[in-house]
């Protein structure tokens, strides 16, 4: 007889507690991930006949966290806040499941599934929301919910590249089998219906196309050589009007100028940060009809304070729900145009050691700095090949960094280096290797930056990295 695997186990303890609990409150990140992780619990916990609250929060909030009554779930996040929840939570019942490396200890009662105490990367094998449907996928049976775990998966930019690996991979096949999802593959340009090709081409940082990326010119000038009509009968063509032939030019042209710029030890990589899987919602309208376009609506909705409209809409309403989280997305991308106009007009600066890229920004609503520095750094306004920071001081100072794909192949780990160097400053930080966050003592700006240039110094290995596992 075989003997149960840790995650079974690990997944029996949770099964457990929630056997024995008439009520939950769900703590869970306050990003996308996290919030598809919580309409999954939210759902399996309405199918068992369990009540239950929900919380959004940011790690610098769990200090002030009120427990609930029954069983505390933290989603996608509290791994890294073990002494915290401790603290706070005292012997209540708690349930932590997050794929965020694990951070100092916990006390004893604390059930806790993570994937690196498993010996699985928390970064390109599984989300939070894939551990979300695992439990649900064991209590019920049911694959219903797995295409929202790999909408999870997605806005985490777990498809490093260019397809979900490891335990995203079972979890994809299980979308597959539903019947769910469909998986394609195209040139990985966001966009693929609702911009115009010579935009998508322009806005493409990761990895920069020299000569087109940051330049509309360039991205026409481009379509020309490759005779890719911009326009047809119904105005600007998009990459989803493109027949097979163009997108082989298109695709095979990109390639070459990319290789041509890459380092050594990346130029292997460069077809699949290209080419590869895109995950099409079988059923869903426009703009919910592709994985990473879901995952941006999700984003928005959630950092607009509508995470529980986000979650409806997830679980079925396309009424009401989806009305205000579309509502919600016009709101979010208007205020974040801005935001990168603003900051390109101020400019972007170099940390005094030259290899580290950041801004500061006082007007910025602290809960937009992450997308705000990632479009920042993949709109042309920064030098992709450099880690770039975005902080907006205050009494505690908030920190946001974002990487290239490039960067993280070649070993850069930004949940390190912005983790320790909040430690340095008074702070807690952590994330994954291309996007990271902290918050810290206000004041010490320069000393995290300092901090923080320094630990990025000493690359590490390159990621573990398996390819396809199909």
């Amino acid at each position: 007889m075989l003997k149960p695997t840790r995650l079974e186990k690990d997944l029996g303890e949770a099964q457990d507690l929630l056997g024995s609990t008439q009520g939950a409150k769900l703590f869970f990140h306050r990003d996308a991930d996290g919030t598809c992780a919580a309409a999954i619990v939210r759902s399996l916990l309405e199918r068992i006949g369990i009540q239950a609250s929900i919380s959004p929060l940011l790690p610098d909030d769990l200090g002030r966290a009120n427990p609930g009554d029954g069983l505390n779930i933290f989603l996608d996040i509290g791994s890294g806040q073990l002494a915290e929840l401790s603290a706070r939570f005292g012997d209540r019942p708690v349930l932590v499941m997050d794929h965020h490396p694990p951070s100092g200890r916990g006390r004893k009662g604390i059930v806790q599934i993570n994937p690196h105490a498993l010996g699985l990367d928390g970064s390109t094998e599984i989300s939070g929301s894939g551990l979300a449907y695992l439990l649900y996928k064991r209590i019920t049976g049911d694959r219903g919910p797995a295409k929202i775990a790999v909408v999870g998966a997605i806005a985490d930019r777990q498809d490093l590249l260019g397809e979900l690996q490891g335990m995203n991979r079972q979890i994809l096949n299980d979308a597959l089998g539903a019947g769910s999802i469909r998986e394609e593959k195209d040139v990985l340009l966001f966009g693929r219906e609702s911009r115009p090709l010579h935009m998508s081409l322009t806005s493409f940082q990761d990895p920069p196309i020299p000569g087109v990326s940051g330049s509309e010119v360039g991205a026409m000038q481009l379509l020309g050589d490759l005779r890719i009509p911009m326009r047809d009968g119904r105005g600007f063509r998009t990459l989803r009007d493109l027949d097979q032939e163009e997108r082989r030019r298109l695709a095979s042209e990109l390639v070459v100028r990319c290789i041509a710029q890459a380092s050594p030890e990346v130029a292997g990589y460069i077809p699949k940060l290209i080419i590869g899987s895109v995950y099409r919602m079988v059923g869903e309208p426009y703009p919910l009809e592709y994985a990473s376009e879901y995952a941006t609506c999700v984003n928005a909705a959630v950092r607009m304070g509508l995470a529980t409209e986000a979650i409806d809409m997830m679980v079925g309403d396309r009424s009401a729900s989806y009305g205000k989280v579309m509502s919600g997305l016009r709101d979010y991308r208007g205020i974040i145009s801005k935001e990168v106009r603003r900051i390109s007009g101020d400019g972007v600066k170099t940390a005094a050691g030259g290899y580290l890229q950041y801004f500061l920004s006082e007007e910025t609503p602290r809960s937009l700095i992450g997308p705000v520095t990632g479009l920042v750094l993949g709109g042309g306004l920064a030098d992709p090949y450099r880690p770039l920071v975005g902080i907006v001081p205050g009494h505690k100072t908030k920190a946001s960094a974002r990487c290239s794909k490039i960067l993280v192949l070649e070993g850069l780990d930004l949940s390190t280096s912005v983790g320790k160097a909040a430690a340095r400053v008074g702070g807690q930080g952590g994330g994954h290797r291309g996007a990271a966050g902290a918050f810290f003592e206000g004041g010490r700006e320069a000393e995290f930056l300092k901090a923080m240039e320094a630990y990025l110094r000493p690359r590490a290995k390159p990621p573990r990295l398996s390819g396809s596992t199909a």
